[in-house]
């Protein structure tokens, strides 16, 4: 049934690509949603910012609150979906070093950097609405490479997300290690971003944001992907269950969010049975 919706509704996707067909088909796609579990909870998301325009990135304030955030509020409130919405998702992965400052003793200005000048205001305008704000990074430690460190800064002094997920990326680039994992695993443990030494990025953590981790899996679980073999890509996520399942089935438990590949592959019996049987069972 879900590969069957999936089919109708890319059959149904039309050639225009702008906010308003945009937030018209997420809205389409909450009603079927909704529609198969009334009491279902869902992320709405702003779309990701245009990788050169960093540096103007507070140039989207008004577009995506007018456009995503109104926009959203009012066709969802007509159709009495609002409601099961909690709340928004950032979509750029990174605070990109593109051409801006980022000054790591001004919190209270953003760090003097537009990007995270965007995110404070979508997420101020995101709470007055009484959702929450969510954010995906893929993270290393931030030794020597001021995008880690940057995103970290956000997540340990800042209250703009509610929720930070931090990807491994190691079920897709084996040469990170598994050290990565066990890295992430150590963030959400000690809740808050750490140096792979061990020492927590800005000295401390200050911020509510709960900080979770990302489970990382496709349709490479069953046919590989060119010389490397599904046997290598299932080791790797075999990697991710070791460390991760314990924040869902122990105590106390910690947020974690799944990737799964496109639609078409999620639906695969193959790896939805792998999502399903992790937060079932934590393996």
């Amino acid at each position: 049934k879900m590969k069957a919706a999936i089919d109708k509704y890319n059959k149904d996707d039309s050639s225009v690509h702008n906010l308003t067909a945009y937030v018209d088909r997420c809205v389409s796609l909450v009603k079927k949603l909704v529609n198969a579990d009334s009491n279902c909870k869902i992320w709405l998301t702003f779309p990701v910012l245009l990788y050169d325009c960093y540096v103007a990135a507070v140039r989207y304030n008004y577009y995506y609150e007018t456009y995503i955030l109104n926009a959203f509020k009012t066709k969802l409130t007509a159709s009495g979906h609002w409601d099961n919405i909690v709340g928004f998702y950032y979509s750029n992965e990174s605070i990109e070093p593109w051409f801006t400052n980022f000054d790591n003793s001004a919190v209270n200005s953003q760090f003097n950097n537009p990007v995270v000048m965007n995110m404070k205001y979508l997420s101020d305008k995101v709470k007055a609405q009484g959702k929450k704000m969510l954010w995906i990074p893929y993270y290393r430690s931030p030794s020597g490479d001021d995008r880690y460190s940057r995103l970290a800064y956000v997540a340990n002094k800042t209250n703009i997300f509610d929720y930070v997920i931090l990807q491994p990326t190691y079920y897709f680039d084996a040469s990170l290690g598994a050290s990565n994992v066990t890295l992430v695993k150590n963030c959400v443990t000690s809740q808050a971003c750490k140096y792979s030494s061990g020492s927590t990025v800005g000295g401390s953590k200050t911020s509510s944001t709960d900080i979770g981790a990302e489970m990382e899996l496709n349709s490479y679980y069953t046919k590989g992907n060119g010389s490397t073999s599904a046997a290598e890509y299932k080791s790797r996520y075999e990697t991710y269950v070791d460390n991760f399942s314990g924040f869902i089935t122990g105590s106390p438990k910690r947020d974690v969010a799944f990737y799964a590949g496109n639609p078409d592959e999620i639906t695969q019996s193959a790896v939805f049975n792998r999502v399903s049987s992790f937060f079932n069972d934590g393996e």
